[in-house]
């Protein structure tokens, strides 16, 4: 299994990033949140949309992101891929009460597919344990890292336009 480890800094800008060390910690946090969230989601939708589309679409289902902030560092992280920021739910039966969701009565409960990240990472070859039969295997699909480098730069242009535009209602706001 191979991880894909990317770092994204918006650099360059020196203008904003001037701007931005001007406002208060509380603002700067804000603005780096807001941002970066809007950022990750033209990824995530570039990723959704590169991934293989299957009978019930789960793969494209379960491609979410989260966003934190690391307590050693104190800089805000966004993750984003397959089985990131859902949690999996059980399914209900009809008339069943779970967490405040009802089966049959819309339920707002997204399933994901708990084995949907070996569409993107693949698996060894498998064979049976007593018998030595070969079972199967499942090819490495890149798509990943491909919808990452597509959505990259647009993902860039949008956090920088919400840092601008997030520096400008601070401002108003004073």
């Amino acid at each position: 299994m191979s991880n894909i480890d990317l770092l994204a800094e918006v650099i360059g800008d020196k203008i904003l990033i001037a701007k931005l060390k001007l406002l208060q910690t509380k603002g700067q946090r804000a603005i780096a949140r807001k941002s970066l969230g809007k950022g990750m989601t033209v990824m995530a939708g570039a990723m959704r949309k590169a991934a293989p589309v299957g009978k019930k679409k789960e793969v494209k289902k379960s491609i979410g992101q989260k966003l934190k902030k690391n307590r050693k560092t104190g800089l805000h992280e966004s993750i984003v891929g397959i089985n990131v920021g859902r949690k999996i739910r059980k399914k209900l039966r009809v008339g069943q009460v779970v967490g405040g969701l009802v089966k049959g009565a819309g339920s707002r409960a997204k399933f994901q597919e708990p084995h949907a990240h070996l569409n993107a990472l693949g698996t060894k070859p498998r064979f049976h344990k007593k018998t030595g039969k070969f079972v199967g295997s499942m090819p490495r699909n890149p798509f990943i890292a491909r919808a990452f480098m597509i959505s990259n730069p647009p993902a860039r242009r949008t956090i920088r336009k919400w840092v601008a535009r997030s520096i400008a209602e601070w401002a108003r706001k004073g």
